[in-house]
């Protein structure tokens, strides 16, 4: 009996960030800035080629990321930035600990709008074929991981115009995913975004028994962002204490070092 091989290709973008490390993770072009580098290290035992490419993705109310084509997807609201960069190298081999500078040059478009504009740098592992071995006359199966690892590249023209408030902050309690009948306690924050720029910064909860008393940060979420496409969004935070503790909170939207303001928004309220 002959032996039939099966290719599975996986997508694991936890993995790829675990063996290549970028620096830095985001790239904004505001004001006069034309050209931009990202580095990258292979960061696992073996040697790995990695393709590199752009790519536009849509931001869900969720926090995650829908990838569009565009030449097929409606990118209405989108504010795309592919046209308007250019990047090199386009695929890399790097050897255990071998470093690589992508470089990236901005081309802005004659009468571009104010706003902001979007595209992510993704790099992908090509890949690896590793035979698995089954039982005389069975199939061998070969595995293809295929991993995958984005940042976001944004392009600022003209005057900031952007409004990040947070509308309600609660304490909630939701079910464990792997015992419904078990309660995780998490403060619900809801974010509404206005403007033509995205919001990205940091989501800190404070707490104190009594009003006399200090605020003491509890929880902190990085990275909450709204991008352009999203004006609302909710985003749970869990808290370490369970169940949560009584008394006053206070939730503040520090924004990220690339923005005037330092903090966005502040939110108390009484639980």
């Amino acid at each position: 009996m002959k032996n039939l091989i099966f290719l599975v290709l996986m997508i694991c973008s936890t993995l790829a960030h675990a063996n290549l490390l970028i620096s830095p993770t985001r790239i904004l072009f505001s004001g006069n800035e034309r050209a931009e580098n990202v580095v990258i290290m292979n960061q696992g035992n073996t040697t790995a080629t990695y393709r590199i490419e752009l790519v536009t993705q849509r931001q869900t109310a969720d926090g995650g990321y829908l990838r569009l084509d565009n030449k097929k997807d409606d990118l209405t609201g989108m504010f795309a930035a592919e046209d308007m960069i250019r990047f090199s190298p386009r695929q890399v081999t790097l050897a255990p600990g071998e470093k690589q500078t992508v470089r990236l040059s901005l081309r802005r478009p004659e009468r571009l709008p104010e706003g902001e504009y979007r595209t992510h740098l993704g790099f992908t592992q090509l890949p690896n074929p590793v035979a698995i071995d089954s039982a005389p006359g069975a199939a061998k199966m070969q595995v293809f991981m295929l991993t995958s690892f984005t940042i976001p590249v944004q392009v600022w023209q003209g005057k900031l115009n952007l409004q990040a408030k947070i509308a309600k902050a609660q304490i909630l309690a939701t079910p464990v995913s792997e015992n419904p009948k078990q309660k995780q306690w998490a403060v619900a924050i809801d974010l509404n975004r206005s403007g033509s720029f995205s919001s990205v910064g940091k989501l800190n909860v404070y707490w104190k028994p009594t009003l006399q008393e200090e605020y003491q940060r509890v929880a902190f979420l990085d990275n909450s962002t709204l991008y352009r496409e999203l004006s609302h969004r909710t985003i749970l935070i869990g808290l370490k204490d369970q169940p949560a503790k009584k008394g006053y909170y206070k939730v503040d939207y520090e924004a990220a070092k690339f923005y005037p303001q330092r903090i966005f928004d502040v939110f108390e309220f009484q639980y």
